[in-house]
């Protein structure tokens, strides 16, 4: 799985599959999971521990969801049990897409973008507008990153208050939609000849295949 293209469509299957939630292709992801991270630095899994710490909030209101809003005559235990494995999908999906954005160069994720939306452009969408679109949406990033850190640090300082950033974070967040909206298409170039050989797709036919057979027969 050492392409982009065939690492999105692999995401895309287990995505699929998770979103169906049978505890055992749930307990498999989860092993694929822990596998691709098996070989990278300590450093990137602690930074998408801190990341999906941070979320303890929203998962824990999804908790609250099954077990206050839910109204089925199932017990208290049945309906904690699918808020966490919900947590659980939730989690390892996000955990695929870091891992993902960690192994792919960002050039080649939006040649791989663009290769997989293709079939859009007989429907009338613009595929390479919109590609150079999320591009630049990636440029931003790390001015959004500053911009807040140096936020985060006012407020620590008591120089700001909280709402005064809610004001300034939405001003920039129209700035930077105007600024995609502005830019011209004609200066960027994004290479379309990127694509996975047949062996490359061996791995998510293969995956597909696995999953399916788990899902309809085990």
């Amino acid at each position: 799985m050492n392409h982009a293209i065939t690492r999105i469509v692999s995401f895309l299957v287990l995505a699929m599959f998770l979103a169906l939630g049978k505890p055992l292709i749930v307990i498999v992801c989860s092993v694929l999971t822990l596998l691709l991270y098996w070989t990278n630095p300590p450093e990137d899994f602690r930074k998408i521990a801190r990341s999906l710490y941070q979320m303890k909030w929203f998962f824990l209101s999804i908790i609250a969801v099954f077990v206050l809003i839910d109204t089925s005559d199932i017990s208290l235990g049945s309906k904690l049990s699918a808020g966490l494995k919900r947590i659980l999908i939730l989690a390892l999906m996000l955990l695929l897409i870091n891992w993902i954005m960690s192994k792919t160069p960002r050039d080649q994720m939006i040649s791989a973008i663009i290769f997989l939306l293709r079939p859009l452009k007989y429907l009338g969408f613009s595929v390479e507008s919109l590609a150079i679109r999320i591009e630049l949406i990636f440029q931003n990033i790390e001015t959004v990153k500053v911009y807040l850190l140096e936020k985060k640090a006012t407020i620590k300082q008591g120089k700001i208050r909280i709402s005064e950033i809610g004001y300034s974070v939405s001003g920039l967040y129209f700035d930077l939609i105007k600024k995609i909206d502005e830019k011209s298409l004609d200066g960027i170039s994004v290479d379309l000849k990127s694509q996975a050989s047949l062996g490359q797709w061996l791995f998510p036919v293969m995956l597909f295949i696995i999953l399916y057979l788990i899902q309809t027969i085990l």
